[in-house]
């Protein structure tokens, strides 16, 4: 009855050793965690695409600020095309931006920071393709079927009028207050605001 409830002698140490060791286990556990979760970030990065990211910013209907054509198109990414994408601004303006004009765009605000980096973004990734089947020139098309009132951004020059027509390479739009026609490459430009 004396020794009921006593350790045996070397126990203690035994249970110490115990503790050390599942504590060092889950330090390594979370070490290797951290390196996973960068390895698939960086395996992410390098296969990213440019349009798998509008992609994935669409599908989040991120809040973005684009460089094309000498201005900045700030608000939600709506969708992606084959070769444009769809911010709808503050003023709920819809804004068509050729792809192939767009300098930059980030993230507004900019996206979180992972832990495992170190102050630094996450960084990029998506390697998908368009969510939506439609090239610029047919969403065009659309809207010159309407007349449809628009600015339009080619080189340095801003165009506001109605959209009149799209041809195999061109636009036609009727500009200013006396609606001179004005025909615009549609390689030059580079994005049109829905007025």
């Amino acid at each position: 009855m004396g020794n009921f409830g006593r350790v045996a002698p070397g126990v203690d140490d035994l249970l110490a050793s115990f503790a050390d060791w599942a504590a060092a286990e889950r330090v390594a556990r979370a070490a290797a965690e951290r390196s996973r979760a960068r390895s698939l970030g960086e395996q992410a990065a390098r296969s990213a695409t440019w349009t798998g990211i509008l992609v994935d910013l669409a599908e989040r209907a991120a809040q973005v600020q684009v460089t094309a054509g000498g201005s900045k198109i700030s608000g939600r990414l709506l969708c992606v095309g084959r070769d444009f994408l769809v911010v709808e601004q503050p003023s709920s303006r819809p804004c068509l931006v050729s792809v192939e004009a767009v300098d930059t765009l980030a993230p507004q605000p900019a996206l979180p920071l992972a832990p495992e980096t170190a102050g630094r973004p996450a960084p990029p990734g998506g390697s998908r393709h368009p969510a939506v089947d439609l090239s610029l020139l047919s969403a065009l098309d659309s809207l010159a079927a309407e007349r449809a009132p628009v600015a339009l951004r080619s080189g340095t020059t801003t165009l506001t009028g109605d959209l009149l027509a799209t041809g195999v390479d061109v636009l036609t739009i009727a500009a200013g207050p006396h609606g001179r026609l004005v025909h615009v490459p549609v390689a030059a430009l580079a994005w049109c605001e829905l007025r």
